[in-house]
């Protein structure tokens, strides 16, 4: 008994491949479906002003594109500082994951990207503001933990970055979120699973 909790612990923690794709389409599917229905029923600003409003598409995927780059580069240094060695380890930990390639990488950022942003985005910071919105989704991905300083203080930047995110949606449009996120999650995935280099088997 105890030896099936623990492998369905490592499951839960470390999925494999196969449950990564469905998780990601899980989020594309019912996060983004969720936003949506909340615009609709819950917003007076019609869901075509929400998704398609502000800048003109290609100034708002290279707005989404600079932040989310930056983003993914303040990451990918904090994470090699010796303060954040153990976050690192975690995140390389939990991406381990045999035969993942670049499509992978790309189909997870895509479906994260457009699902969370419909739900927490179009959908919530609406309501809740900024702040509280990328607070909840920080929260969400289990970054804010009292029992482990370095990684709370990683979270707190992570919701830094968030807002980011979320000021680029109320400036530029929806798609600049899309792309901020997009673009973090490709970087710093492609970082912690191909460039980070992995221990030697014995």
């Amino acid at each position: 008994m105890k030896l099936r909790l623990s492998n369905t612990l490592n499951s839960l923690v470390k999925p494999d491949r196969n449950t990564l794709f469905w998780l990601s389409c899980l989020t594309l599917f019912g996060f983004g479906i969720a936003g949506l229905l909340g615009v609709h029923w819950f917003q007076d600003t019609p869901l075509r002003q929400v998704l398609l409003g502000g800048s003109i598409w290609y100034r708002q995927l290279l707005w989404g594109a600079v932040v989310g780059g930056a983003g993914a580069l303040l990451v990918t240094l904090l994470v090699r500082l010796k303060p954040f060695q153990s976050i690192h380890q975690l995140f390389e930990d939990v991406l381990d994951i045999r035969g993942i390639d670049m499509h992978d990488v790309v189909f997870y950022s895509f479906c994260a990207a457009i699902g969370e942003e419909l739900f927490f985005r179009a959908g919530l910071q609406m309501h809740l503001g900024n702040l509280l919105t990328s607070t909840i989704f920080v929260m969400l991905h289990g970054y804010l933990n009292p029992k482990n300083w370095q990684l709370s203080i990683f979270g707190f930047i992570l919701i830094a970055l968030s807002c980011a995110f979320g000021y680029l949606f109320t400036v530029q449009g929806f798609f600049a979120a899309v792309a901020a996120h997009f673009v973090y999650d490709v970087l710093v995935f492609s970082y912690l699973i191909f460039l980070t280099p992995k221990p030697q088997p014995n």
